[in-house]
Order: structure tokens, then C-alpha cells, then sequence
């Protein structure tokens, strides 16, 4: 049987981690099968703030469909169990989850331009789907969990009730491309966004006002489309990664560039670890790299993760783990407690 666009969820299981730094941690989970559409995107992981789950979106779940392939099978995934099978609706791609900062819901937002809620322990779904003006993009939850942002292939951002599905004010328009990334600051005043229309745009939560003017990635005369935006935890910086290969570090406060690396190919993805002193960055050239926050210099890395573009990088709470999800439908996961320390 095959459902389409599941949400799975994984049991990730920390013990027996050991401490060689970016060592990765057992075999590679193939979590979606070939099907009609080849092998399971995973276009999103994100971890439950108490680190005991991983969950991950996709376009196609191979639910009892293992792919022929020795990398990875069900039988082979010893340490990271599925918790009883994907949470799964006719709901179209999925580009992204989010855990609610207690831990209790489960977003995900879909190219059928809808974004739903699940009980992470029942695996229901809460209510009907919030109905979005195109493919949702990125979600992300207020530090209170009381707001839910999303950016969509409409060129909008939507601010969501959580408690009562209701959008909050109108859309917030300003971006003339898709919005393919929001975050929240630390403190919960400020979001992100950034968008194919090559800047990243800063907002007042509040007032749904634009802060300043928009951050433009230009490299030689030339701005690219800004695929991933994060604050540190600080909230002092934010880091974003663009399809030039570029990441920038910018400051928050007086919207100045402090800093740029570059890569071969596009970023998709980046992410912060929770002390702030390294950033992960997943591109579209297979690998996983890590930087220093201070210094902006590589850590660690390329890490391979395999022939086709990672999607979605992220931190587990505690700062040691590090998992990845690409194109080939599969998530790697890496020891990385020594890596900046």
C-alpha cells in the first residue's frame, strides 16, 4: 500500500551515541520507498523539543514498500524505530514540519496549499486544515506556541491562532517571489522570511509591519533567491542560505552584513545549534557542512549524505545530534557533541 505526502514519524533513540565528533550515527534510514514519483523526498525533519522524535515530511511514503537497495531497509533501522507507521492524508507534497515549543502539536505544510495540525500522541489530526493561497513552504511556531507563520508559493506570510485556527490579520505581503522560509526571533517580536524574489525581509509580529529595508544577497553584482533564514539563539544574528552557494550572517539589529561563505553549489538549509556557536548547512551538492559562529570558518564537513540536494538540516535540543534529509527519501543522523567545543 501506498499513501501519498505522509508525515512519519521516527523514534529517535540517543543512547550509545559515543563522542567521535561528526561520526555518523548508524546506517542511513530510508524512510520512503520508490514509487510513482521515485524515490520520498524528505523535504523537512525537525526534532520534538524534548529530542525523543524526529519528525520528518515527504512527498510519498513506501509504507510496506522497502526499496531494494543496501543501504537501508526496515529491518535494518535497529536504533531509530517509526512510531507506529507515518501520520499520513491525501494532503500533497510536504515541504515542512514543526514541533509546537511543548511538544504537543505537530505542524506540516503541503503544495495543496493547506497547512494541518497533529496531536503528536494520538497522531489525529486537530480540526480542519488551514487553507493557505498556494504550496506552503515553511512553517514555524512562536516561541509561546500561540502563533503559527507560514510562507507560500502566493508570495505571502500568514500568521495562524494556534488555539483557534484562525488566521491572525491579513496576509503579509511584501515579497514579489515565493516565500520559502520563516523564523521566529528568540523572543518572538520578530520574523523572518526569505523568498525567491532574492531578499530576506524582516517583520514586526505585532503590527504585520516590515522593519527596515529588505537584506539582498549580492555576490559580484549579482542577488540570488534565499532558500533557508535562522536566528541565533541570542537573536542577535540571522543566517540565511541561498541558491548561489552563499551563506550570510547578518546582524539584527543594524541589518549589516558581519560575514559571508560560500560553497559550490546552492544552500538549502540551514540551521543553528542550541548554544549558537555552530551552524549546520545542507546543499544541493549532497553534503552537510559546519561553521563556527565566531570565526565563520568550517568546522567539520563536507559531510556526504548522498548524489542528491539535502533539503532540511537540524539540531537535536541537546545540541549533539545533527540529522539531515535529502531528495533520495533518506535521513542520516551524526554525532556531532564535539564539534565547536
Amino acid at each position: 500500500m501506498r499513501i501519498l505526502a505522509g508525515v512519519g514519524l521516527l523514534v529517535l533513540l540517543l543512547a550509545g551515541c559515543g563522542s567521535a565528533a561528526s561520526r555518523q550515527l548508524g546506517r542511513q534510514i530510508e524512510v520512503f520507498g520508490p514509487g510513482e514519483y521515485g524515490y520520498g523526498f524528505v523535504g523537512s525533519v525537525a526534532f520534538s523539543p524534548d529530542g525523543r522524535i524526529l519528525a520528518s515530511g515527504s512527498a510519498e511514503s513506501g509504507i510496506g514498500t522497502p526499496a531494494p537497495t543496501t543501504r537501508s531497509n526496515s529491518g535494518m533501522v535497529r536504533t531509530h524505530r517509526r512510531l507506529a507507521g507515518p501520520i499520513a492524508r491525501r494532503t500533497g507534497k510536504v515541504y515542512s514540519v514543526a514541533f509546537s515549543p511543548d511538544g504537543r502539536i505537530l505542524a506540516s505544510g503541503s503544495d495543496d496549499d493547506s497547512i494541518r495540525l497533529w496531536h503528536v500522541r494520538t497522531h489525529r489530526e486537530i480540526g480542519p486544515p488551514l487553507a493557505c493561497g498556494g504550496f506552503v513552504e515553511s512553517v514555524a511556531f512562536s516561541p509561546d506556541g500561540r502563533v503559527l507563520a507560514s510562507g507560500s508559493d502566493d508570495d505571502a506570510i500568514t500568521l495562524w491562532d494556534v488555539r483557534t485556527h484562525r488566521q491572525l490579520g491579513r496576509a503579509i505581503n511584501g515579497h514579489i517571489g515565493e516565500v520559502w522560509s520563516v523564523a521566529f526571533s528568540p523572543n518572538g517580536r520578530v520574523l523572518a522570511s526569505g523568498s525567491a524574489d532574492e531578499t530576506i525581509r524582516l517583520w514586526d509580529v505585532r503590527t504585520h509591519r516590515q522593519l527596515g529595508r529588505p537584506l539582498r544577497n549580492y555576490t559580484n553584482g549579482v542577488i540570488s533567491a534565499v532558500h533557508s533564514v535562522v536566528f541565533s539563539p541570542d537573536g542577535r544574528t540571522l543566517a540565511s542560505g541561498s541558491y548561489d552557494g552563499t551563506i550570510r550572517f547578518w546582524d539584527v539589529r543594524t541589518h549589516r552584513q558581519l560575514a559571508k561563505v560560500a560553497e559550490l553549489e546552492g544552500i538549502r538549509s540551514v540551521a543553528f545549534s542550541p548554544d549558537g556557536r555552530v551552524l549546520a548547512s545542507g546543499g544541493d551538492d549532497g553534503t552537510v557542512s559546519l561553521w563556527d559562529l565566531s570565526s565563520h570558518r568550517q568546522l567539520a564537513g563536507p559531510l556526504e549524505v548522498g548524489l542528491d540536494p539535502v533539503n532540511s538540516v537540524a539540531f537535536s535540543p541537546n545540541g549533539r545530534i545533527l540529522a539531515a534529509s535529502g531528495d533520495d527519501g533518506t535521513i542520516v543522523f551524526w554525532n556531532v557533541a564535539d564539534v565547536g567545543r
